[in-house]
C-alpha cells in the first residue's frame, strides 16, 4: 500500500512538473500559426523563417496558417486571433512582437507564443542565437579585410538583438583593425529599400568600405549601395554569397527556419518549455556561407578557428 501511495504521489509530482515547464505531447493535430512583420519573400528573416514552417508542415505533418506584412500596431490583434482559433503555437516574426506576446499569453494562458529575437520575458518561448559571436566573426572578417579602417552598419532599430549583434561585430573589427572606425545607422525600418540605401550610401562617403546590413527586405538597399560603389558587405540573416556573390565578404546564416522546425518538433515531442532557448555559432542552425575569394586563406583559417574557439568556450565574449 505504501509502495502505491508512493507511485501514485510520484506520477502526480512528475505531471504537475510538465504542466509547469512544458507542454503535453501533441504529435497529432499540432496547430502552428506565425504573424510576419515583412515580406515572406525578402530574402532574409521573413522568407527563412516562413521556410521552416512550411518545412514543418511538409516533414511534422503539422496545420499551419500564417500572415505577413503585419505593422507593429496590428500584431497584438493578429496573435490574439489565432490563439483565439485554437492554434496551439503562436510565433511573432522578430523581438518587436514582445510587448504583444506578453498579453497574449495572459489572454490565453494556454497558448504558446514563441518569438523569434525576442528579449526573455516570462512566459514566453523566445528563440534567439548567441548574436554577440556572429557579429564578433562578421566583425573579425571586416577588419581583416577593410583598407580604409571604417566599417558601417544599417540597422532598423535598436532592438537587443541588434544590439547585442552590434556590439560584438564593433569587438571583432577592433581584433582585426585595431583603432578601427564602426559607424551605425538606424532608418526605423526593416523592409524599405530606398531608406537603406541612402544610409549606406551615407555610410559609404564618409570612408566606409564594408558594410553590414541588419535588416529585412531592407538588404536590398544595402547591397545595391554597395554594387554601386564597389564595397564590400558581410550579413548576418541570410547567405549574401548566393545572391550577391562579389559584393558579399562572409555571411554567417542564422537559420530560423531550422530553428522553427526544431521548435515545432520540440512541442509535438511535449518538451517545449516557456523559456528562452539560444544557440551558438558553429551549429546547424548557426552556420557560415562560403568565403568571398577576396578573403585571404590566413583570414579564413583564423576565422574557423575563431568558431571553433567561440564553441568551446575557449573565447568569450
Amino acid at each position: 500500500m505504501d509502495y502505491l501511495r508512493r507511485t501514485l504521489v510520484a506520477l502526480l509530482i512528475a505531471s504537475m512538473g510538465l504542466a509547469i515547464s512544458g507542454m503535453p505531447s501533441m504529435a497529432k493535430n499540432l496547430k502552428v500559426a506565425a504573424v510576419f512583420p515583412g515580406s515572406i519573400t525578402d530574402q532574409a528573416g521573413m522568407q527563412n523563417s516562413y521556410e521552416g514552417l512550411m518545412k514543418a508542415k511538409k516533414t511534422l505533418k503539422v496545420e499551419t496558417a500564417y500572415s505577413e506584412k503585419v505593422p507593429q500596431a496590428d500584431q497584438l490583434e493578429a496573435m490574439s486571433d489565432y490563439a483565439r482559433r485554437g492554434y496551439d503555437l503562436v510565433i511573432g516574426g522578430g523581438g518587436e512582437f514582445i510587448a504583444a506576446a506578453k498579453r497574449v499569453v495572459e489572454r490565453y494562458p494556454d497558448t504558446f507564443v514563441v518569438v523569434i529575437n525576442g528579449a526573455p520575458t516570462e512566459g514566453v518561448v523566445t528563440l534567439n542565437y548567441n548574436n554577440q559571436q556572429f557579429g564578433y566573426v562578421l566583425g573579425l572578417a571586416a577588419g581583416r579585410t577593410t583598407k580604409t579602417g571604417k566599417a558601417g552598419v544599417v540597422a532598423a532599430q535598436p532592438l537587443k538583438v541588434v544590439l547585442d549583434g552590434i556590439e560584438g561585430f564593433k569587438k571583432g573589427f577592433e581584433k582585426g583593425h585595431p583603432g578601427g572606425e564602426v559607424i551605425v545607422a538606424y532608418t526605423n525600418d526593416f523592409d524599405d529599400v530606398a531608406k537603406a540605401m541612402e544610409a549606406t550610401l551615407n555610410q559609404i562617403a564618409q570612408g566606409v568600405d564594408v558594410v553590414f546590413p541588419y535588416l529585412d527586405n531592407g538588404i536590398v538597399g544595402v547591397m545595391k549601395a554597395a554594387k554601386e560603389k564597389g564595397v564590400k558587405a558581410v550579413a548576418v540573416w541570410a547567405d549574401l554569397s548566393k545572391s550577391w556573390p562579389e559584393e558579399n565578404l562572409l555571411s554567417t546564416v542564422v537559420d530560423f527556419g531550422e530553428y522553427l522546425v526544431y521548435t515545432i518538433e520540440t512541442a509535438m515531442n511535449g518538451k517545449l518549455e516557456r523559456r528562452d532557448y539560444r544557440m551558438g555559432i558553429g551549429t546547424k542552425m548557426g552556420y557560415l556561407s562560403d568565403f568571398n575569394p577576396a578573403v585571404p586563406a590566413d583570414v579564413k583559417a583564423e576565422i574557423l578557428q575563431v568558431i571553433e574557439d567561440l564553441k568551446s568556450g575557449k573565447l568569450r565574449l
